[in-house]
């Protein structure tokens, strides 16, 4: 499912993004910790990431009944993209991003 979100004037859609990397800590999809982080970059060169988790990750959100899964869309500057895909990445795609 596509997430788009205007912030600071900028459109962010996952649906006209490149996927550059997905990573997931956590391989148990049931885990109430379970999250995962995908990095775009948009088609005028943008970087952002989309985070998205169960209850008790760093995505889950406060619901009227407690905690519940969310997601959230970060923009990044290149640095940070970089930093993010160096210290996820074990392929050496961060070097095709320099």
């Amino acid at each position: 499912m596509a997430m788009k979100k205007t912030i600071n004037g900028k459109r962010f859609d996952t649906s006209n993004s490149i996927i550059i990397w997905a990573w997931s800590p956590i391989l148990d999809a049931k885990s109430p910790t379970w999250f995962s982080e995908t990095l775009y970059r948009r088609p005028r060169g943008d970087w952002f990431l989309v985070g998205q988790g169960k209850r008790l990750s760093p995505y889950g959100a406060h619901g009227a009944r407690g905690r519940i899964s969310g997601e959230k869309i970060v923009p990044l500057s290149h640095k940070e993209a970089l930093t993010w895909l160096k210290a996820h990445d074990k392929h050496g795609i961060a070097a095709l991003h320099q």
